[in-house]
């Protein structure tokens, strides 16, 4: 499994978690996907760390965004943890040459 399938499949988990809380079976299913191979652990370690530099976000840091460009009507919810998994996939492809 190419390296950009992997990462693809770390920002669907991270969506699917972020939505709610897994069910037993998906949990199962996450464990599982995370012990495929070592490439997939290594991208689960980077979408968490992705995912705890969003901590140091403030909390209005939505309305903030809002006040300065009403017009693009950011939303922050599953496409912006997409859209940082992809940055994420270009930084290991940057740094894998």
């Amino acid at each position: 499994m190419s390296q950009t399938q992997i990462l693809k499949e770390a920002a669907e988990w991270i969506v699917l978690i972020q939505a709610s809380a897994l069910t037993d079976a998906q949990q199962i299913e996450f464990e599982a996907w995370k012990n495929q191979s070592e490439a997939h652990q290594t991208a689960w370690l980077k979408a968490e760390d992705l995912l705890s530099s969003f901590e140091h976000f403030p909390e209005n840091g939505q309305e903030i965004i809002k006040k300065g460009n009403h017009a693009a009507r950011f939303q922050w919810n599953k496409q912006l943890v997409v859209a940082c998994i992809a940055c994420l996939g270009s930084i290991i492809a940057w740094n894998s040459d």
